[in-house]
């Protein structure tokens, strides 16, 4: 999915503008790029073979949390103020009660360990807490100033960090492209279409433009 929406981005970023990034900037491109893609989908999607999809949704919500104290943690004059805070609990509590009204109120108590495995948990956790990180990286540290550009690389960058993990995993062995059912391509390529060339670039942009903690909301 990234590395085939970074591709498709790489060539249109070329074909529209020519950027010569400094070495410095390969490097933070690459460093973002893994950190968002394969320190937070990495983990997220393993845990989510072993959890429910409402209580993964319900930590992820987690990360307006986290993303305000991650900025504060680098810069510590950006201190959250107690309102923004009671904003994003207000709607951490929004998503539990969500949950809670489909799966059921044991759902929640899943995850405070009842019924989830705690390296499930925990993998689902470290992934919320890189996309935060990844998220004010992005905003703080030198890359060049095509949007474009750098949304490209970070999907390739992240792409081909998650690539390389599966392989490691051996999971290119056990991989059988014809049994995969065809409503299983269509949903691969809506995610690569909405979720990465259009979702991932509008959320880059808005880094730019807004505070992370309000983009984080989405």
């Amino acid at each position: 999915r990234f590395l085939t929406a970074g591709a498709l981005m790489a060539v249109f970023a070329h074909w529209r503008r020519r950027i010569r990034p400094t070495p410095r900037q390969w490097r933070n491109l690459a460093l973002t790029g893994v950190i968002l893609f394969a320190g937070c989908h990495g983990p997220l999607a393993t845990a989510q073979q072993h959890v429910p999809s409402g209580i993964a949704a319900l930590v992820m919500a987690s990360i307006p949390l986290l993303m305000p104290l991650v900025l504060w943690a680098y810069d510590r004059s950006q201190a959250p103020s107690a309102r923004s805070l009671a904003g994003i609990l207000v709607g951490f509590a929004g998503v539990a009660g969500l949950i809670a009204a489909r799966q059921g109120l044991p759902a929640i108590s899943d995850v405070m360990g009842a019924g989830v495995d705690p390296a499930s948990a925990a993998m689902m956790l470290s992934g919320a807490l890189a996309w935060a990180v990844g998220t004010i990286m992005t905003r703080v540290i030198d890359l060049p100033r095509s949007i474009v550009f750098n949304v490209a690389w970070q999907l390739l960058f992240g792409g081909l960090a998650l690539m390389s993990l599966s392989g490691a995993a051996g999971e290119w062995n056990r991989f059988n492209a014809f049994a995969v059912p065809w409503y299983a391509w269509a949903g691969l390529a809506y995610m690569i279409v909405a979720g990465s060339l259009w979702g991932f670039s509008a959320y880059m942009w808005l880094i730019g433009v807004i505070s992370p903690t309000r983009v984080a909301t989405y």
